[in-house]
């Protein structure tokens, strides 16, 4: 499947004018319509060595270069075989355009694709045909135009001149390239002749116009090969013959010229090698790297207090088990700095782009409001399926809305952005991997991503094996992980309070909570503390989660287990995992507090007996006084209602009553 069928609609199209609102979407554009591989420049000098073999039509790939070098150009490179490039250059005063000169042979250039650089300056471009070869400006009559075959390349649309500062455009676009007619290349040899050498010595004739580039360009390459200049000498030599031309050339472009001589290798000369290679071109290679002392000091940075860090954060639970309303609650506490669940502080505001095609406008919209999320295009934007197709995360609308805002991105969920067919898949998974990567690299301050856990999470509990499905390389490129799972013993199928158990499976170089447990739904009691009806909605009620106990949980598996025990002491723990779905430790667990013991052999027939004092009882109320354990740190369970006045619950999980504010 090529680039345009992956990317469909979605590829970056010229205006009316033929420009784009970037380089890379006019890179992107000349890959994907017409296969040309693009390499990353500066000004008009590539930034990598060997890159013709390294210049790429991977959208991935052109995005990651224009994070790694901010504001670049990039270049359509020739490739022989496949298409070359026609450029026309303007002549020195006096003489005829080439188009001219060719149309007063009857004919006309027959390119279908046409990028421009000025009036009258511009890249014709050709599927490759035989007899066409490279032809350089310095070897042919008028040194206007030039024919790049191979190892060469043009500037793409989209791009910046490096002196007119004005961008190369798309001056005809007529459908798919076309091979040159016989006139074209007939008429291409008859204009050529023999190269003449240039000494690099200062001589008193004048440059013209029109071939001053490629005569300065002829000094630095002769200069180079034969005395083996580096850039600093080549710049000197440029600029020493540029009092020459007329009018001078400005002296950005002689860095342009002096750069890209320099980075091609000095062949052998009479035995001589000066240069053994293109690995041996002198390269800036040192500020690519850091030493020790060089790195940046300090702890990871926490975006909320012992809980998020920077970078990548997945959170996997079983569908319909409260990811979405998790993440809102994230994003509420990041946009409004408001303490995540009433328990970890924000340490600053920041903006946050949630991406979610699972779920309409509408029903997005009625969650968000409910958690009070801010309605401010500086702090929440969000994408859901009415807004159109699932946004690509290589997209230049999330690139530029990341490079402006640096938010925190969501991904609800994670699998929706992946086009691998097998999530247990490494290769397959690889590029959704580098994307999240390079929205990191584009200035995200974290990306958050919800994945489902598997299925036998149930049975095996929270560990980062069973908390995200899918390859080990996911997890892997984790900074933290965080589980998700439903009491559903409690839950009893809707009938009782919807508690989620909370656990972080992998840290990266920071302390990690305690796992603890959040309700999203209670229910209601009486002034005397009896249970009145069905569950309600905490959420609704407190435009948050709460954080809870496990007593109540706990008491609930008691009474259970006590009454399926006292009916049929004879029952096995095979037959109380299928009537209560809880693990055998578990159930030996919660029968030993309710005072029950089975021998595990010998006499007694495996039959459960009951101990003369049962000593099965609520777990106490922990020393923070306030009827929690504050099993996720420092800082006491928590809620805010609207007017922010704090509350917290009592020791039965039933009712939120005020606390005294010092």
């Amino acid at each position: 499947m090529d680039i345009a069928t992956l990317q469909g609609s979605l590829i970056p199209t010229p205006d009316s004018n033929g420009e784009f609102s970037s380089p890379v979407d006019g890179a992107l554009w000349m890959a994907a319509e017409f296969g040309i591989p693009q390499t990353p420049l500066k000004g008009k000098a590539p930034f990598l060595q060997n890159w013709p073999e390294k210049a790429s039509t991977d959208p991935v790939q052109i995005r990651l270069w224009s994070v790694e070098y901010p504001g670049c150009n990039f270049g359509s490179v020739a490739v022989q075989g496949h298409h070359f490039v026609f450029e026309a250059d303007k002549p020195a005063d006096g003489i005829k355009t080439v188009r001219e000169r060719f149309k007063d042979q009857g004919h006309d250039f027959s390119a279908k694709l046409i990028i421009e650089s000025s009036p009258g300056k511009g890249h014709r471009y050709y599927l490759s045909a035989p007899g066409v070869d490279n032809l350089g400006q310095n070897a042919v009559k008028h040194g206007d135009f030039s024919v790049r075959v191979d190892g060469e390349q043009c500037v793409s649309p989209g791009s910046l001149h490096p002196t007119t500062g004005k961008q190369y455009r798309v001056a005809l676009n007529n459908g798919p390239l076309a091979p040159p007619t016989s006139e074209e290349i007939l008429f291409w040899r008859s204009e050529q002749v023999e190269k003449k050498s240039v000494a690099p010595t200062v001589a008193d004739e004048p440059i013209p116009f029109g071939k001053r580039n490629s005569t300065i360009t002829s000094i630095l390459g002769a200069a180079r090969q034969q005395n083996g200049l580096e850039y600093d000498a080549l710049l000197a030599l440029a600029r020493q013959h540029n009092r020459r031309c007329s009018p001078p050339l400005s002296d950005s472009e002689l860095q342009t010229i002096s750069r890209s001589i320099a980075k091609y290798p000095v062949k052998e000369f009479g035995g001589i090698v000066f240069e053994s290679s293109p690995a041996a071109v002198a390269v800036d290679w040192r500020s690519q790297f850091r030493t020790v002392g060089e790195l940046e000091k300090g702890n990871v940075r926490m975006l909320i207090d012992r809980f998020l860090p920077e970078g990548v954060t997945f959170i996997g639970g079983l569908p319909g088990e409260c990811k979405t309303l998790f993440a809102l609650s994230l994003a509420k506490a990041l946009t409004t700095t408001d303490p995540f669940l009433g328990k970890f502080f924000v340490q600053e505001q920041l903006p946050v782009i949630y991406l979610i095609p699972e779920s309409s406008s509408r029903a997005f919209r009625g969650r968000c409001e409910t958690f009070g999320i801010p309605n401010d295009e500086n702090l929440f934007l969000c994408r859901t399926v009415s807004e159109g197709a699932t946004l690509p995360l290589d997209h230049a609308a999330l690139f530029a809305a990341v490079r402006e805002l640096k938010p925190v991105v969501f991904l609800d969920t994670f699998v929706r952005f992946s086009e691998a067919d097998d999530e247990n898949d490494a290769a397959q998974n690889k590029k959704i991997v580098n994307d999240i990567v390079a929205l990191r690299q584009a200035g995200a301050v974290a990306v958050i991503g919800l994945h489902h856990a598997k299925k036998s999470i149930r049975d095996k509990g929270m560990s980062l094996n069973e908390v995200l499905r899918g390859t080990g390389d996911i997890a892997a490129s984790a900074d933290a992980v965080y589980g998700l799972l439903r009491d559903h013993l409690l839950y009893n199928n809707g009938a009782g309070p919807n508690e989620i158990e909370v656990s972080c499976v992998k840290p990266r170089d920071f302390e990690p909570p305690q796992p603890f447990r959040i309700a999203a739904t209670r229910k209601p009691t009486d002034k005397d503390g009896i249970i009145l009806g069905s569950s309600v909605s905490v959420i609704d009620e407190y435009h948050d989660f709460i954080v809870v106990g496990c007593e109540t949980s706990q008491q609930v598996a008691g009474d259970k287990l006590n009454r399926l025990v006292a009916a049929d002491p004879a029952m096995t723990l095979v037959e109380l995992e299928k009537a209560t779905g809880m693990t055998s430790w578990s159930i030996r667990q919660a029968l030993k507090k309710a005072g029950w013991e089975k021998p595990r052999g010998g006499k007694g027939g495996g039959v459960w007996s009951k101990q003369a004092t049962p000593q099965f009882a609520s777990v106490p109320d922990s020393e923070s006084g306030n009827g929690i354990p504050d099993t996720a740190g420092a800082v006491p369970s928590r809620v805010r209602r609207p007017g922010r006045t704090p509350l917290v619950l009592d020791s039965q999980n039933q009712e939120m009553t005020p606390e005294t504010v010092n």
